[in-house]
């Protein structure tokens, strides 16, 4: 368990070293952040009495996004409030003409605060949810009769010459904010049939993307729903409406459990059945074939190394020698992987990505589908579940025991062996990606963390 950065004291929380953006040491005060955000509330509103960082991530050396989420107790609820905002830190130089720009913009209005604050003292600009810098159609679908007016229009299943949706029936629910990258949203409705007697309560899910991105996804998850519809084994939420107007994807809410969850609860032949299941989904998943993504090679491999060396050097100078080694040797194996086309790899998986629980395995969240090599996937997958368990020292599970199983299980049902040396390649490389994540979590021993990480690394390319 990572202690709450909120209850340390901040001698106590190891903050990155070369970064040029001179408030960072107040944007990751959370005390400090949470007395700043008080004096901005409205009179009637209680102030919050718990702040922590949910999000830390450094766009260019003078430039970092801190995300919080704030909380308070109600009492008219067993649930305490809970909001959610993100600050922009910037070197003195560009504070001004970024602030110039943040005030002169339109933005969402907010009971719980003003909907941007400028912080000159940090040199940082505070965004207020849903007010977002890149995902401007965050601010618009929180707007009820908005969002009724977009489910008519763009959703087939409920044409507004058959269906009325209601729009007093919209309730909205934030379940993974990463602030100017992506939001997503469970939503529930209730939609009446204007001839018949017959009344629909439906739960979705809105993804919330900037623009450019939208459209490449949409087409991915679209291709991939049918793709599982002609084959056996593994499944996708069904897509159910794009709103352009506000960059959003509407899909099912399907049913089921993360499996997450089932290996949480540190139960060894629960694990190793779920694994399996999961392992024969991935591998009926990989033999899709989908020439429309983006092709991910070698080249490019070797630009992700060169770019997590760099971001590592600079939250951490002191182990620069152990970053640049790792980055170099992982650079010099970037040959060997695949990247014909027509290879299909998730990008991103995960326990996390698989649902459990309603007939075959679920798979989720394709925004770095892509086609390359998908023992890639497999490495991601076997390094997560040693960040999360092995890591993390939970003695519920035997990591090793449940890799090799998976391994075994997916090697069945793709009805071919896995190259076990391009299998340590590829987790080294998912192991030092995964160095930054405690980093971006605010982890206090984050330091120790990413060093324990890239020297698990180290292990797989000896």
């Amino acid at each position: 368990m990572i202690a709450s950065n909120s209850q340390l004291p901040q001698s106590a929380i190891d903050l990155p070293d070369g970064i040029g953006v001179p408030g960072l040491r107040a944007l990751l005060d959370t005390c400090q952040m949470r007395a700043r955000i008080n004096e901005q509330l409205p009179a009637a509103m209680k102030p919050f009495n718990q702040c922590r960082i949910s999000t830390l991530r450094f766009k260019t050396p003078a430039n970092c996004l801190v995300g919080y989420t704030l909380s308070q107790d109600d009492p008219q609820s067993p649930e305490a409030v809970v909001i959610n905002l993100y600050a922009r830190g910037f070197s003195r130089e560009a504070f001004g003409p970024a602030s110039a720009k943040a005030q002169a913009d339109r933005w969402a209005g907010s009971e719980a605060g003003p909907a941007v604050t400028a912080l000159p003292e940090m040199s940082a600009i505070l965004y207020w949810y849903p007010n977002d810098e890149r995902l401007a159609g965050l601010r618009r679908i929180v707007e009820r009769k908005k969002m009724q007016r977009a489910f008519h229009a763009h959703l087939p299943a409920y044409p507004q010459e058959e269906w009325r949706v209601s729009d007093r029936s919209i309730r909205l629910r934030l379940v993974r904010y990463k602030p100017e990258r992506r939001a997503v949203l469970s939503c529930r409705f209730r939609a009446h049939h204007r001839e018949e007697e017959r009344h629909e309560e439906r739960f979705v899910y809105l993804g919330v993307y900037e623009p450019v991105r939208l459209a490449a996804i949409w087409r991915t998850h679209n291709e991939l729903y049918a793709c599982a519809q002609e084959t056996r084994g593994w499944t996708v939420p069904q897509p159910m409406g794009l709103l352009p107007d506000d960059c959003v994807a509407v899909s099912e809410a399907k049913s089921g459990e993360p499996l997450l969850v089932t290996l949480d609860r540190g139960r060894p032949d629960q694990a190793r059945q779920a694994t399996v299941l999961a392992a024969a989904a991935i591998a009926a998943f990989h033999r899709q074939k989908l020439t429309s993504l983006p092709t991910i090679g070698p080249e490019d491999l070797r630009t992700m190394i060169s770019e997590t060396t760099e971001m590592l050097c600079q939250v951490d100078s002191a182990h620069r020698e152990l970053w640049v080694d790792t980055g170099q040797r992982l650079r010099s194996g970037a040959d060997r992987t695949r990247s014909d086309r027509g290879l299909l790899v998730h990008g991103d998986l995960h326990p996390g990505q698989i649902l459990l629980g309603e007939g075959v395995p679920a798979l989720l969240d394709f925004d770095r589908s892509h086609q390359g090599d998908p023992v890639m996937d497999l490495g991601n997958f076997a390094a997560q579940l040693w960040v999360n368990w092995s890591q993390a020292g939970d003695g519920g599970l035997d990591v090793e025991d449940l890799t090799n199983g998976f391994i075994a299980a997916y090697s069945r049902a793709a009805e071919s062996e896995v190259d076990r040396s391009l299998l340590r390649w590829w987790t080294a490389f998912a192991l030092f990606r995964s160095a930054l994540v405690p980093m971006g979590r605010f982890a206090y021993d984050w330091r120790h963390r990413a060093v324990a990480t890239v020297e698990q690394a180290c292990t797989h390319l000896a």
